[in-house]
């Protein structure tokens, strides 16, 4: 029936509507105060791995951070494509 399809588009919006509207509201409610930083996941979760890293420095190759350095400046290094696709499959799968 024609009536029916028109209601249910009309409810719809109207549900919308009053999700956009009240929005704002919950937004003001959980908002942080003016001084205070809250990061978002992404922001936490690179925080935490850029301490890990920070945190095991003692354990950083440097002839080999010097060697690839050295390869990037000479235009020398080559990515082997087919062991970054092997990686990259690994970690999704």
């Amino acid at each position: 029936m024609i009536i029916s399809n028109h209601v249910s588009a009309m409810t719809g919006a109207y549900a919308s509507q009053q999700n956009r509207t009240n929005a704002p509201r919950r937004a003001a409610e959980s908002a942080p105060d003016a001084g205070e930083v809250v990061l978002s996941q992404t922001g936490q979760n690179f925080s935490s791995f850029l301490r890990q890293l920070k945190d095991r420095s003692d354990e950083v190759r440097t002839d080999r951070v010097a060697a690839l350095e050295r390869q990037f400046a000479s235009d020398e290094y080559r990515v082997d494509e087919e062991k970054v696709a092997a990686s990259l499959m690994a970690m999704r799968y």
